[in-house]
């Protein structure tokens, strides 16, 4: 009676630990939402390294942000960012541009734009 309850207890046991090393592998999965929020970084990087350094910057929340997948795992970028200066003056412009990783894994960005709103 008791050595079956033991092997009941050790199938149970098993099941747990099963199920929780089942948890942690898809939990370790990157997500698409993770690969997003690398290119909006990346994107708002390059766009910052073409504003002057006087600048301070607000970009658009990642939510605002808008990305779009283009051929040879290449994005584009394209969203808002507050120009504020240092007496406080603030202008909104549009920033586009284009990111992708090169051979050494680094974040590139080209065709970048930064247009002031009308």
């Amino acid at each position: 009676m008791f050595r079956k309850a033991g092997l009941y207890v050790l199938y149970f046991l098993s099941a747990g630990l099963l199920l929780t090393a089942g948890l942690v592998v898809y939990r370790a999965r990157p997500t698409q939402d993770s690969l997003r929020t690398q290119v909006i970084s990346a994107g708002q990087n390059v766009v910052r390294q073409e504003i002057d350094e006087e600048l301070r910057t607000a970009f658009a929340s990642f939510d605002e942000t808008s990305v779009e997948q283009l051929p040879d795992d290449r994005y584009r970028v394209s969203g808002w960012v507050d120009l504020i200066s240092e007496d406080g003056n603030q202008d909104r412009n549009n920033f586009t541009c284009v990111v992708y990783r090169n051979d050494n894994g680094d974040w590139v960005g080209e065709k970048i734009a930064v247009i002031p709103q009308m």
